[in-house]
């Protein structure tokens, strides 16, 4: 612990037999400087604090020392240069001080460098030597870079009147081209203007840092974060994408590098193949695409045209037809289109219910695709012998129990299937014969 030389304003005083113990500030000794990160203002006291004064001390050779105001009640910065090094501005803002009377209201400080730290036989001003009250900046121009230097703040003890140093409290920043790297993140990505759904990667370059962190951000909304430095965005509409990049290679002060921001312009494609349709096979039907741009229908088969918004489709079996538009950059979009071919229901017109499983009961080919299918039939006279809902390919040719005798009868089939009164109503004949 450094002596107590001077102070009559001791705060926690606390008396262990004939010594007495203060609470000094945490840096009190140029050994346990408080490290300044560039921009990264924070808060300060010099109350209670010491000088350690002798030749190689800390503080100085003596109390008078070693530059332009005497020693009183000393704390310590330190900070380090960036790799360019140049001009440095430390600044203490909202100095305020104990009053009453006799007591000064003005600190003062220098900045250093040290040939070896913390001995006051190596130390050489790099700066000016301001006092002030209020607010206080020490300028120093042109510090090497890569380097260490150490910020001594004292409490003023001068003019008619003061019988006490200053003890103030106090904000203290460290800024400037010599501690603030450039801003060296710059943006790139692999186009600017594209096609919607595109996607597009963007990747940032920080050549002087090996220990990065990134936030994404989609006009201005955090979209990622990681330590990734390529980023891919999936092109919906015009958006501006910027990036923060966090460099922590300086564990004790990360740095963060806001890079240039790039507006990506998307050309919206619209494309529309239309409603699925169904038609029995051997019909067509038109199709109903629109879009903007050319047009192309694939698979070509059973198109009257694979190059025109409409063409009519007569496939042979059910097909799906991809509708691709294009417009004059290029940019492509697609939509789908099924059109159900119905092959027509198979219905026999003769039954031989006699026992020998071949032809025993009425099937209908392809029935099982109508569950709601109504199949009827009736004899000669009009009376109906059949009506069933879902038929199951089982008549027999059996009435109320009995076998109908061979003759002539005629059904009605209602399929439907909502797709045409042609298509669902089907009569005819069917003979029974034993």
């Amino acid at each position: 612990m450094k002596l107590l030389l001077k102070s009559t304003f001791v705060t926690g005083l606390v008396f262990l037999g004939l010594q007495a113990v203060v609470a000094q500030p945490t840096n009190d000794d140029c050994s346990d400087a408080t490290f300044l990160c560039p921009n990264q203002p924070i808060n300060a006291t010099n109350q209670d604090a010491t000088v350690d004064a002798c030749p190689g001390c800390s503080d100085g050779a003596s109390t008078a020392g070693n530059f332009c105001f005497g020693l009183e009640n000393t704390i310590w910065f330190s900070f380090t240069t960036d790799a360019d090094g140049g001009d440095v501005s430390v600044n203490l803002t909202g100095i305020n001080c104990i009053g009453g009377a006799g007591f000064d209201d003005e600190l003062q400080g220098v900045i250093v460098e040290a040939g070896t730290p913390c001995d006051e036989s190596t130390y050489t001003l790099v700066s000016d030597c301001p006092t002030a009250s209020g607010s206080l900046t020490i300028s120093a121009t042109g510090l090497n870079p890569n380097t260490t230097y150490y910020v001594q703040i004292d409490g003023d003890f001068n003019g008619a009147g003061i019988t006490d140093p200053a003890t103030c409290n106090f904000a203290i920043e460290v800024t400037g081209s010599g501690v603030e790297e450039p801003n060296q993140a710059t943006l790139n990505s692999t186009a600017t203007d594209v096609c919607e759904n595109e996607i597009v990667e963007f990747f940032v370059e920080t050549p002087d840092c090996d220990n990065e962190s990134y936030d994404w951000y989609v006009d201005g909304v955090l979209v990622a974060s990681g330590t990734d430095s390529v980023y891919n965005h999936v092109a919906g509409t015009d958006v501006t994408v910027s990036v923060e990049v966090t460099c922590n290679d300086n564990t004790a002060c990360p740095t963060t590098y806001t890079a240039n921001t790039i507006s990506l312009t998307v050309e919206e494609v619209e494309v529309e193949a239309g409603p699925d349709v169904t038609i029995i096979q051997g019909q067509s039907t038109q199709l109903n695409g629109s879009g903007t741009g050319s047009f192309s229908w694939s698979p070509p088969t059973g198109l009257s045209n694979d190059n025109t918004p409409n063409p009519v489709a007569s496939p042979e079996q059910t097909t799906t037809y991809f509708l691709t538009t294009t417009t004059a950059n290029g940019c492509e979009e697609t939509d789908e289109v099924t059109v159900v071919v119905i092959e027509p229901i198979g219905i026999p017109n003769t039954i031989t219910p006699n026992g020998d499983g071949i032809n025993d009961t009425w099937v209908i080919l392809r029935i099982e695709l109508f569950p709601r299918a109504k199949v009827m039939i009736y004899d000669r006279w009009g009376q109906r012998l059949l009506n069933d809902v879902g038929y199951q390919n089982d008549w027999d040719g059996v009435f109320l129990g009995k076998p109908l005798p061979p003759s002539t009868y005629y059904y009605v089939i209602e399929l439907n299937s909502g797709i045409s009164d042609e298509f669902d109503i089907h009569t005819g004949f069917i003979e029974i014969i034993y």
